[in-house]
């Protein structure tokens, strides 16, 4: 014996079908913390639904069955609202949160330490100096979670090293020093890194700049190969920084010409990883 579904009976089981897919997808998207979800939705149900003018040509749906269709719709939508809410929520751009691509090349542990060899070359005169870098613990300021950054020059730490502030979310790495420039927030790294990604910012003293990702390249520092490494550019009145970025380990390469003639190059000598 066989059986027969009406036309009516198939719409709506298609139609429920889209939506679980969308629900699905919905769901799947909101636990990754991923921002494409708009355009998969839009392709799914595009996918899955039987073309319109088949559907009314051959056996027009009855007015129950295209009052389930609209309830089933409104689902989806519904669905479709919560992650716009999750995206609105979390504090970062509309559309991507901070993922972890990101995040590695601006480590935060807690106890995590550079140190960089420096040749500084001014008119009539080459120095050479190392710089030290530790991050320390966390601190809650404004309602953002911060950082504790320390930096001197030479191989003992001074008494009374002033602090430095850094965090990141999904639009950059930020630094802050409360007793500079009003306390502003001002950009180190800005994301997504991607070729072509710019930030308009500012220095810790206040001085307008831009931040310009130019690519990906492969940096030695110390002997050591580090692949992958993102090429910032920052250029401020009389300054041009271009520093590269490494995946785990943040800066190993920076060079610095200023615009009276010095000119700086800084190369990771070491890195010890902080806290996981």
């Amino acid at each position: 014996m066989s059986l027969t579904i009406s036309k009516p009976v198939a719409i709506i089981g298609v139609a429920v079908l889209v939506v679980l897919a969308v629900t699905r997808l919905v769901n799947q998207e909101t636990d990754r913390g991923l921002r494409s979800v708009p355009e998969r939705l839009a392709a799914e149900a595009q996918r899955r639904r039987p073309a319109e003018g088949e559907k009314t040509a051959r056996n027009p749906a009855a007015p129950e069955d295209l009052e389930a269709l609209r309830k089933l719709t409104a689902r989806a939508q519904a669905a479709a609202a919560k992650l716009e809410k999750l995206r609105a929520a979390d504090g970062a751009r509309a559309d991507r949160i901070l993922t972890e691509e990101d995040a590695v090349y601006c480590p935060m542990a807690e106890g995590a330490e550079w140190v960089f060899d420096w040749v500084i070359s001014a008119p009539g005169e080459v120095r050479r100096d190392e710089m030290h870098r530790v991050q320390g613990s966390s601190v809650t300021l404004g309602g953002k979670v911060y950082g504790k950054q320390r930096t001197w020059s030479g191989n003992a730490e001074p008494p009374g090293t002033p602090e430095e502030l850094v965090r990141q979310d999904a639009t950059g790495f930020y630094g802050l020093e409360p007793n500079a420039n009003g306390g502003k927030e001002y950009c180190l790294v800005p994301f997504p890194l991607k070729p072509g990604t710019s930030r308009q910012t500012f220095t810790v003293d206040g001085v307008p700049s831009e931040i310009r990702v130019l690519g990906v390249e492969t940096v030695t520092a110390a002997g050591k190969t580090y692949e992958q490494c993102y090429h910032l550019q920052t250029t401020a009145a009389g300054m041009t920084d271009d520093s590269w970025l490494a995946p785990h380990v943040g800066l190993v390469q920076s060079r610095v010409a200023l615009s009276d003639g010095t000119a700086m190059f800084g190369s990771l000598r070491s890195f010890t990883a902080g806290k996981k």
